[in-house]
């Protein structure tokens, strides 16, 4: 029985390497989107008085998106994230985290 090869050894590594930055460079404008974030929540507390549930869930999945981002880069990961797989969903520990709040 022969091991399996490494996740950067499956296929073509050029192929992966333009993958990845093209995920680098993803990953390089998400501070915008944190940014954006961000202004949003102040406004929502300042304003509304209290955070925005939108963009709580949002960022739930956003931190996740980059994790996800970072293993493939990373050579952790042979799936490649959104928009080649599914957008990550909230899970019910951060649904349960954000009631604590």
């Amino acid at each position: 029985m022969t091991p399996t090869p490494p996740v950067w050894q499956e296929g073509s590594f050029a192929v992966r390497l333009i993958y990845m930055v093209f995920f680098y460079i993803i990953f390089a404008v998400t501070d915008l989107i944190l940014l954006a974030l961000l202004i949003i929540q102040v406004l929502s507390v300042v304003v509304g008085g209290a955070p925005n549930p939108w963009a709580q869930q949002y960022s739930a999945a956003f931190g996740r998106y980059l994790l996800q981002i970072w293993a493939y880069i990373g050579c952790q990961s042979p799936v490649k994230p959104w928009p080649f797989s599914p957008w990550p969903a909230e899970s019910a520990s951060t649904q349960d985290e954000g009631s604590e709040a």
